[in-house]
């Protein structure tokens, strides 16, 4: 038969009594249970929001609230850097760099009379 060798008192004195490892068992079952129950309720939170995320959604624009409103001519525009909206016959009002429409005319007349005044490779005009 094996020897039994019997401890004393003395040398079991350092170590954690039978209520102590009682209690430390009980603590991880709880804190497992705890645990346990924390990923139960993730679970379930995240078959919630899941479920939520497309209820009641179409994802079409027309369902959509606080849409902006787009205008669809552009007299429904604020003309706030002063296009010009309407010119009458012979009032063209451009002005660019001092380059005007009196100008311009004067310069296609210019041109005009110059070509007029070339002549062909045959030598008319």
């Amino acid at each position: 038969m094996a020897d039994i060798e019997l401890a004393k008192k003395s040398d079991l004195d350092g170590l954690a009594k039978k209520s102590e490892l009682d209690s430390l068992k009980g603590n991880v079952q709880k804190n497992g249970a705890d645990i346990s129950n924390l990923s139960t309720n993730v679970a379930t939170l995240s078959g919630e929001v899941a479920k939520k995320s497309d209820e009641g959604h179409t994802h079409s624009y027309n369902d959509l609230t606080n849409k902006p409103s787009i205008p669809t001519k552009t007299s429904q525009l604020q003309n706030d850097s002063k296009f010009i909206t309407s010119v009458k016959a012979n009032e063209v009002p451009i002005t660019v760099e001092g380059l005007t429409a009196t100008n311009v005319q004067a310069a296609i007349a210019e041109l005009k009379t110059m070509i007029d005044g070339l002549s062909t490779p045959g030598g008319e005009k």
